[in-house]
C-alpha cells in the first residue's frame, strides 16, 4: 500500500466513523519487524506498523500480532473498544511475554524454591575433573547429571581420598546465553535431605564469578556458606543471592572453606538451578 494510498485510507475511515459506514481496511507483511495489520471490525482500519504495533479498530478491530525477532520490546497493538492489549510476542526481544519468561528464556515454574530458568543442554567443567572408577565409588559423576531434573544423580569431585574438599575446587557452568539473574541454589543430595545421595556433599563455601563470553571471569561478586554447619543428614539448600542482579553466560564457583564436618566428604551437586 502506498503512502498516498493509506492517508487516503485513513481519511474515508475518520468519515466512516462519522457517518457509521463501514471503512477499508489492509492488512500488510513483508518480513521483520511488520507484523499483521488489524483485522477490520465494523469500521475497523489501519495496517501494522513498523516496530511491531498493531493497528488500531476504528470500534472493534482485533489487536495486531506481536513484532517479529527485529521489534525489539515489541508488543501486540491496541483493539477496538472492547479489546485488550496485546501481550509481547514470544519472537520479539521484549523482556517478558504471556509466560512470564525473562529475557527471553524458558523460566519453569515448580521448582525448588521458585521459577528457575530452563536448564536444557547446559553444561559444565570443574577442577580438578569428576571423579572416576574406584575414587567415584562406582558412580556416574558427570556433569550433565547437575541438570537433569534427577535428584538421584549427580554431579561430584569427591573420591576416597581425604580431604576430598580443597581450596581453590571449582565448578563452572555454561548457560549457553547470557542470562540475567539475581540467585543460584543447588542440593548435595537429594532434595530436603532425601531421595538422593549423601546430603552432607555441601562445599563449605563459595565464591561466585561470571563471565560473559566463559573465558574472562571478573572479581567474586556474592559468595555462600554450608547452609547447616555440622549437619549429617543435610535438609537445606546451598543458596548463593546476588547482592545486585548480574547477566553472564558462565558462572563459576570457587570453594573457600571446606565442610565443617571434614574428612572424606565430597563436594556434589545434584541439581543446580538459577533464578531471574
Amino acid at each position: 500500500m502506498t503512502v498516498s494510498q493509506t492517508k487516503s485510507c485513513l481519511v474515508l475511515a475518520t468519515l466512516a466513523t462519522l457517518i457509521g459506514v463501514s471503512a477499508c481496511a489492509s492488512s500488510e507483511s513483508s518480513g521483520g519487524g511488520i507484523d499483521s495489520a488489524a483485522k477490520a471490525g465494523s469500521g475497523g482500519n489501519g495496517a501494522g506498523q513498523l516496530g511491531g504495533s498493531g493497528g488500531n479498530a476504528a470500534t472493534a478491530g482485533t489487536g495486531g500480532a506481536g513484532g517479529g525477532a527485529n521489534a525489539p520490546g515489541s508488543t501486540g497493538g491496541n483493539g477496538g473498544s472492547d479489546a485488550s492489549t496485546g501481550r509481547a510476542d514470544a519472537a520479539g526481544d521484549g523482556p517478558s511475554d504471556s509466560a512470564g519468561d525473562v529475557a527471553g528464556f524458558e523460566v519453569i515454574s515448580g521448582t525448588p524454591d521458585g521459577g528457575a530458568y530452563s536448564r536444557t543442554g547446559w553444561t559444565a567443567q570443574s577442577t580438578p575433573p569428576y571423579a572416576t572408577g574406584s575414587n567415584a565409588l562406582n558412580m556416574d559423576l558427570k556433569y550433565a547429571n547437575a541438570f537433569d531434573g534427577n535428584f538421584n544423580t549427580r554431579w561430584s569431585i569427591g573420591s576416597a581420598n581425604s580431604p576430598a574438599q580443597t581450596i581453590g575446587d571449582e565448578f563452572t557452568f555454561d548457560m549457553l546465553e547470557p542470562h540475567a539473574f539475581k540467585k543460584v541454589l543447588f542440593w548435595a543430595g537429594g532434595e530436603n535431605g532425601v531421595n538422593g545421595p549423601d546430603p552432607r556433599d555441601y562445599p563449605g563455601a563459595l565464591d561466585l564469578a561470571t563471565s560473559i563470553d566463559c573465558l574472562t571471569f571478573g572479581p567474586t561478586i556474592a559468595s555462600g556458606n554450608e547452609p547447616q554447619p555440622g549437619c549429617s543428614a543435610c535438609t537445606h539448600s546451598f543458596v548463593i543471592t546476588l547482592p545486585t542482579p548480574a547477566a553472564a553466560r558462565c558462572v563459576r564457583l570457587t570453594l573457600t572453606k571446606r565442610l565443617q564436618a571434614g574428612g572424606p566428604i565430597w563436594w556434589a551437586i545434584s541439581e543446580l538451578f538459577v533464578y531471574p
